[in-house]
């Protein structure tokens, strides 16, 4: 343009005084380019702001230096220059009283830069006089500021991000369309209010936010507040507001960009209310529960999984699952084995507890998949201890078990299902066969050629009270054995020491079957004398007057063995089997042997070792001075034969 925009005072007769000279100086510092006019319009004094300014341009600018009529200069670049003409009309409506001031901005580009001034003009009274004082101010850096902040507030549109810009005092300054959408406020009615007015923030705690002042020493700040909308709703918006700088790096205002974020945060909370309402649920079931990543790690363990695996949910967490996790066969479970496993059946297993106990447990792993529907994401694994169901089971099994055995049991008595095994009894001295002990067995009902051990049925007899008829039955083959000429040992179980109708029995069968009393030997428990001891005690005295003679079974193994030797008319003591078995290797069960050959010899008994099976083992026996043997190096149980008693050849 070709007139001046100027700042500074120049050299003026009219302020030679003193006061003049101090009023100069003014002038000569202030940034801005100043001038005063007279009424008419002619340039009286001008700051060295000024003349820099007129030397700088050169051209028509130097022309309005003092004593040029700037208002003339004004008028001839009317014609041409719409914002000359605007000038000019506003500066004459000052002078004439009709404005108090007037204000413009323009530009004044130079050929290396746009540059943008603000004209400000008021009349001031000197010496009576009316003058104009002209004022023109650089505000090319808020200008570009301003176009700045707009450019970037128009691309800000059009992502829905709200831009406002303020001054150091959080006066609006510049409200973009994205702001009047999400605020509600056009920006006639925003721009000059303080911020607060128009958004009422609130911080997390409820109380009013003032995020200009926040800003940090690095000149920005970020967080999410509730803000208030022209028609006095709330909502959440993310806010990131900093500082805007001049060119020398001073602080001038602020910019802010905000963000409606109703949407993420009422998904935020719907997720953190289905987390809650999820714990709970998983909190509550009484199955154990856990999460686990595409590795197999615990990511999430459920309470009761906790209880179950006796563990914190700190020591579970990024564990494998399979590390507690074993097979039936209680091997260790590979973490790759739960990518097989069908979640519609449930796998039976054990769960190694931080203890070392194990838990018998039923599970299901059902995979989580991503959202290709193909990658398995991870495994949730529901785990319940089957332990009282297997104990349940089991004791089903035995109830059924046993009403078969039961039944088994019943048809042997009824039909004679039983058979007779015996096992030979040695003299050691002489190899004589001198006793046979009777051994019970039962024939399998389904194959009479299968034999059916008394382990297998004897314990569920005396449990199921049929010991005394199984008893009664071999008491009676028995005899008739013995009738044969046969020397044997009869055994009796506690139960049928409580029948008071048992000697009589006994002198009953041996009447009919006219067996020899000397050739019958009855063998008693140290167990069925302590659990009897007075019935225990007639039948031992009965059956020893009949002729008859007792044989004291595991001898050794008991509290009750003295006393028995004292009150009872005991003919032999059976040492039990623990104490021959390792009689060879193991010197106190040499001594325990010692120790009750020389206790019966004492009490004038004969002793038996039983559970020989092995030729040094008899030796011992022989050398402890032990009268006679059993075992099943002298012979095995088997079916009855004639009775003929037979030489153990020697060294065997």
């Amino acid at each position: 343009m070709t007139w001046p925009a100027v700042a500074g005072l120049g050299p003026t007769p009219s302020l030679a005084s003193d006061r003049g000279v101090v009023a100069r100086s003014v002038f000569d510092v202030w940034d801005a380019n100043v001038a005063v006019l007279t009424a008419d319009g002619t340039i009286e004094v001008v700051n060295r702001a000024w003349e820099r300014f007129t030397t700088d341009n050169g051209g028509a600018l130097a022309r309005t230096g003092v004593g040029t009529n700037y208002l003339e200069v004004c008028a001839q670049a009317a014609a041409t220059e719409p914002t000359a003409a605007a000038a000019l009309d506003g500066l004459q409506q000052v002078l004439a009283g009709a404005l108090p001031e007037y204000t413009l901005e323009y530009p004044c580009h130079a050929p290396s830069e746009e540059r943008w001034f603000r004209l400000t003009a008021r009349t001031m009274t000197v010496a009576g006089e009316t003058r104009l004082l002209v004022v023109h101010e650089n505000v090319s850096d808020r200008r570009a500021l301003q176009n700045d902040v707009r450019a970037r507030s128009l691309l800000l549109d059009q992502v829905d991000a709200a831009v406002i810009a303020t001054d150091l005092d959080g006066v609006v300054r510049l409200w973009s369309r994205a702001a009047e959408r999400l605020y509600g406020w056009s920006a006639g009615e925003a721009i000059g209010r303080p911020i607060y007015q128009l958004v009422h923030p609130m911080g997390a705690d409820g109380r009013a936010h003032a995020f200009v002042g926040a800003v940090s020493e690095q000149g920005c700040w970020e967080g999410q507040l509730t803000v208030a909308r022209a028609d006095g709703s709330c909502f959440p918006v993310q806010v990131r507001t900093a500082y805007v700088h001049d060119a020398d790096g001073e602080p001038t205002g602020m910019v802010g960009v905000s963000i409606d974020v109703s949407a993420r945060v009422a998904m935020e909370e719907q997720l953190a209310r289905s987390n809650r309402e999820l714990k709970a649920i998983t909190d509550s079931i009484g199955d154990g529960l856990c999460v686990l990543d595409p590795e197999g790690r615990i990511s999430y363990i459920n309470p009761r999984g906790q209880r179950l695996l006796d563990v914190y949910v700190t020591e579970a967490l990024g564990v494998r699952f399979t590390t507690w996790l074993h097979s039936v066969e209680g091997t260790r479970v590979d973490p790759a084995y739960l990518t097989a496993i069908d979640p519609e059946k449930p796998v039976e297993s054990a769960l190694v507890r931080a203890d070392g106990t194990e838990v018998p447990i039923e599970y299901v792993a059902t995979p989580m998949v991503g959202r290709n529907g193909h990658d398995t994401t991870g495994w949730v694994v529901v785990f319940r201890d089957i332990s009282e169901r297997r104990a349940r089971d089991a004791r089903l099994h035995l109830e059924v078990e046993q009403a078969r055995w039961l039944g088994r049991i019943r048809d042997a008595l009824a039909n004679d299902g039983f058979v007779l095994h015996t096992q030979p009894i040695v003299e050691i001295a002489t190899g004589e066969v001198v006793q046979h002990e009777l051994l019970v067995r039962m024939r399998d009902p389904e194959d009479p050629d299968n034999i059916i051990p008394p382990g297998m049925f004897l314990p569920l007899a005396e449990e199921l009270g049929l010991a005394p008829a199984i008893d009664r039955w071999v008491l009676r083959h028995g005899l008739q054995v013995a009738a044969s000429g046969l020397p044997v040992q009869i055994n009796l179980s506690a139960t049928s020491l409580d029948d008071q109708t048992l000697a009589h029995l006994i002198e009953q069968l041996l009447e009919e079957t006219g067996a020899d009393p000397g050739r019958v030997m009855f063998e008693i428990t140290e167990t069925a004398l302590l659990d009897s001891e007075v019935l225990a005690a007639r039948f031992a005295h009965r059956a020893h007057e009949l002729g008859c003679t007792l044989a004291l079974d595991d001898f050794g193994t008991g509290y009750g063995g003295f006393t028995s030797l004292k009150q009872l008319p005991i003919d032999e003591l059976k040492i039990d089997i623990e104490f021959v078995r390792d009689a060879v290797t193991n010197p106190a069960s040499r001594h325990v042997v010692a120790a009750v050959v020389s206790l019966a010899r004492a009490f004038g008994l004969r002793t038996v070792g039983e559970g020989v099976e092995d030729q040094a083992t008899l030796d011992i026996l022989r050398e402890l001075q032990v009268d006679l043997a059993q075992g099943y190096y002298l012979g095995r149980p088997g079916p009855l034969a004639p009775a003929h008693s037979h030489r153990v050849r020697e060294g065997r």
